[in-house]
C-alpha cells in the first residue's frame, strides 16, 4: 500500500526546490525535496497516510473535519503533545506581503517575457452535464469522476505559452496503446492518482530551463 501523500508548494517553496536544483543539478528529485524539508512529525504523518489511503480503497468519505479528528487522535497516541489541529499552514497577512516584496526584489533583474507562471487543474472528462432540458423524469446515477491533471504555464506578456502538461492514472491507457506518446504536443505524465507532484514539476521546470537556455 503507498503512502505518498499530495503536497501542495507555495510560490516561495517551489522557488527554493528551484534554486537547490540550480546549485546541485546531480540531485536526484527526492533527494532535493528531501533537502528542502521534512514533515514536523514523521510517525504522525506516515500513519495519517496509510489510514487516507486505506479509507479511500474502502470508499469511504472523508474531508477536513475528520482528519482533523483522526490526526489529533494519532497524535495523543504517540504522546505528541505540541500538535496543533488546523486546515493547513496558512500564512499569515504579514508573511504574503514579505514574499510579495521579496519576490518582487527577486524579479527585478528579470525581463517581462522571462518571467512565466502556471497552475494546474482537473478536468472531469467523463462527467456529464449538472443540468439538462428534458421533458420526462431522468432516473439518478452515480457521477463519472475520472479526472486528469493539467498544468497551463504562460510567461507574464502572454507573447509564450507552455506545451500542456498532462497527468494521467496510466502509463499506457488501452484505447491509446499504439500511440507514440513522444509525438503527442504535450507533456505526458502519469501515477495512479493522476496528480502533479514534485518530480514532475521539477522535470517541467527542467524542460523550461532548457529551453530558455536555447533561446539564449
Amino acid at each position: 500500500m503507498s503512502t505518498r501523500k499530495r503536497t501542495i508548494l507555495s510560490a516561495a517553496q517551489k522557488r527554493e526546490i528551484c534554486e537547490i536544483k540550480e546549485r546541485e543539478p546531480n540531485l536526484s528529485n527526492t533527494k532535493s525535496v528531501k533537502k528542502f524539508c521534512g514533515p514536523k512529525w514523521p510517525q504522525l504523518e506516515k500513519v495519517l497516510g496509510l489510514w487516507v489511503d486505506n479509507a479511500l480503497n474502502t470508499k469511504q468519505d472523508i474531508d477536513g473535519n475528520i482528519l482533523k479528528t483522526k490526526a489529533a487522535f494519532f497524535a495523543k497516541k504517540f504522546f505528541i503533545e505540541d500538535f496543533h489541529q488546523s486546515e493547513g499552514c496558512a500564512p499569515s497577512a504579514e508573511s504574503i506581503e514579505n514574499d510579495r516584496l521579496a519576490l518582487q526584489q527577486f524579479l527585478r533583474s528579470y525581463n517581462p517575457e522571462d518571467i512565466w507562471n502556471g497552475d494546474e487543474t482537473g478536468l472531469f472528462w467523463k462527467m456529464e452535464l449538472s443540468r439538462v432540458l428534458a421533458r420526462d423524469p431522468i432516473s439518478g446515477h452515480k457521477k463519472e469522476k475520472s479526472r486528469v491533471t493539467i498544468f497551463c504555464a504562460t510567461n507574464a506578456t502572454g507573447t509564450e505559452k507552455m506545451a500542456l502538461t498532462f497527468i494521467h492514472k496510466h502509463k499506457t491507457s488501452r484505447a491509446m496503446k499504439n500511440l507514440n506518446y513522444k509525438n503527442l504536443s504535450v507533456y505526458y505524465y502519469w501515477n495512479k492518482k493522476a496528480w502533479m507532484q514534485v518530480g514532475i514539476f521539477n522535470d517541467i521546470l527542467l524542460k523550461l530551463n532548457e529551453k530558455m537556455k536555447r533561446r539564449g
